[in-house]
């Protein structure tokens, strides 16, 4: 006897659970996120870190968020450790976005004590937080200790030589990191030149953002010469002036019609 085949209906995808600040904070000025709450968006509320520290205190309760948005919340450096603190019990947080705040090098610093033994973050946005070179070196910290960071935007950081070159030794060791976002820097030449110098030997990033940094043609000539030696698996997408049409791929350099 033939029987018709079961038709598995696959159910939609449940949209995201967006929440805002009044969805979160009590009328006491405490917080608590609801185990529905996935985003939670807080973009320019200002709350400082007096609030932020008792928002992250919260973190551990919200077992259900994934993206948390900061952006323009006038947090320093003890909103930054309060921060750490909480990410270093790895709630489920997976995106953190901290652009326009007050961090400065001691607020890396905090932040990344506490992400060194994270392992869910996958995206971390630091655009805009007076971080320099210490700063930088600071984040690089975090990178190939077994971390999950996949994309790291340090735009506007006043980051130096120094910066670019602690970023790169990390990312000798680091096997997670897709996308790093360094445009409005201060790497000039011999930034380009260090980041250059790692195209051989990392295989995972696979876009570069350097546009904004004070790079001659000297240093667009060291980005291209390391493209066309560039391990990048499938191919590595670099952003620079001087570049044709200011981006390029390592498939490109190497003299490849198209992209795989």
């Amino acid at each position: 006897m033939w029987r018709l085949p079961l038709l598995l209906l696959a159910a939609p995808a449940a949209a995201q659970v967006r929440c805002h600040l009044a969805d979160v904070r009590r009328e006491d000025g405490s917080f608590h996120i609801g185990p529905r709450c996935e985003h939670l968006l807080l973009f320019g509320e200002h709350l400082g870190d007096a609030a932020v520290a008792q928002l992250a205190g919260a973190l551990a309760e919200a077992r259900g968020l994934a993206l948390l948005d900061l952006w323009s919340n006038s947090i320093g450096p003890n909103g930054a450790k309060a921060l750490g603190d909480a990410l270093s019990r790895n709630p489920p947080v997976r995106k953190l976005y901290l652009n326009q705040n007050l961090l400065g090098a001691e607020g890396a610093e905090a932040l990344a004590r506490g992400l060194r033994s994270n392992t869910r973050l996958d995206t971390l946005w630091l655009s805009g937080n007076q971080l320099g070179d210490a700063g930088a070196a600071a984040v690089s910290g975090v990178l190939g200790r077994g971390g999950g960071l996949e994309v790291l935007d340090l735009w506007d950081n006043a980051i130096g030589v120094e910066g670019a070159r602690r970023l790169a030794g990390a990312l000798l060791k680091d096997v997670r990191l897709r996308t790093l976002e360094l445009r409005g820097n201060r790497l000039g030449d011999e930034g380009a030149a260090e980041l250059a110098a790692l195209m051989p030997k990392n295989r995972v990033l696979s876009t570069l953002d350097l546009v904004g940094n004070g790079i001659t043609p000297t240093g667009t000539k060291a980005i291209l010469d390391g493209l066309t030696v560039s391990s990048a698996r499938p191919y590595l997408l670099v952003f620079c002036e001087g570049l044709p049409h200011m981006q390029w791929t390592s498939w490109q350099a190497k003299g490849k019609a198209e992209a795989p």
